[in-house]
């Protein structure tokens, strides 16, 4: 009984930072007055609660796509949250840093509305970043490279990359250029709005540093990849599984069956 009333709370709670979510996406506006410190807490909490979230729309999306691969099994979720989150909070840092000079000029006050939303903004954004990236781990253990030459799935990462960056536009920069214009020309402050938020998404220090590259299980996601790329060759008893699951994490010969052959030659021509 406790559990399935605790399966009812978690889907209410899920259902209210959807409906959220699509508020933000229907009227991405800051607030025309000042906020308080506890605004921005609320969008630290909502940022949190929606990267909670992703580890079950990562496990809806994988049943629906039909992927090959299992990315909750190869990706470290809680991680992939924590790095989100820090993600998120780097970029306000950066862009409340470029804005708040010129704005405070204009207006005394702290201009917290652009640490609030940007927070909120990124609790949209994470979910169509973290599909291209399962989608991309998808393709990578299936051809080898993240994004394919053409094809089906082409098409679906093309369409995902240009919602996403639509997104940004709409929740992010958009909002941010019109708040300027409470108190810049409405021509300065879409030029400074679009200059400062793509500063502030390309300084970003998560990303700068690589350090999404540690949320991939590499033993797993080297095990899922063999799995499919090597289907036949293991039926076939022609390599030895451990061995190119241990290639594959040490990077070498991951590109091909003869790349792994030539690291694996004493397990190799067991064919009949």
């Amino acid at each position: 009984m406790k559990s399935k009333h605790n399966e009812v709370e978690a889907a209410e709670a899920a259902g209210e930072i959807l409906k959220r979510l699509l508020q933000l996406f229907k009227r991405p506006v800051l607030p025309t007055g000042p906020v308080s410190h506890h605004t921005v807490l609320a969008a630290v909490a909502y940022l949190a609660a929606s990267a909670w979230l992703l580890g079950e729309f990562v496990g809806f999306t994988s049943e629906h796509l039909l992927l090959s691969v299992d990315p909750e099994k190869f990706i470290r979720w809680r991680l992939w949250g924590s790095m989100l989150i820090v993600n998120a909070i780097g970029f306000v840092v950066v862009l409340y840093a470029l804005a708040i000079g010129p704005l405070y000029l204009k207006h005394r006050h702290a201009h917290l509305q652009i640490v609030s939303h940007g927070l909120r903004a990124f609790a949209l954004l994470n979910f169509p970043a973290t599909l291209l990236c399962v989608l991309g781990a998808n393709n990578t253990a299936v051809s080898g490279v993240p994004v394919p030459d053409s094809g089906a799935m082409w098409w679906v990462m093309g369409v995902l990359l240009l919602l996403f960056l639509f997104l940004i536009f709409r929740i992010l920069i958009l909002p941010i250029a019109r708040y300027g214009c409470r108190a810049f020309s409405t021509r300065f402050a879409y030029f400074a709005g679009l200059v400062v938020t793509l500063a502030a998404l390309t300084f970003n220090p998560v990303i700068a540093n690589g350090y999404f590259s540690y949320v991939l299980d590499k033993e797993n996601f080297c095990s899922a990849m063999i799995s499919v790329r090597f289907h036949h060759e293991f039926t076939s008893d022609a390599y030895s599984r451990d061995c190119l699951v241990t290639r594959c994490v040490e990077g070498v010969g991951a590109d091909s069956a003869a790349g792994f052959a030539t690291e694996c030659p004493a397990l190799i021509s067991r064919k009949p």
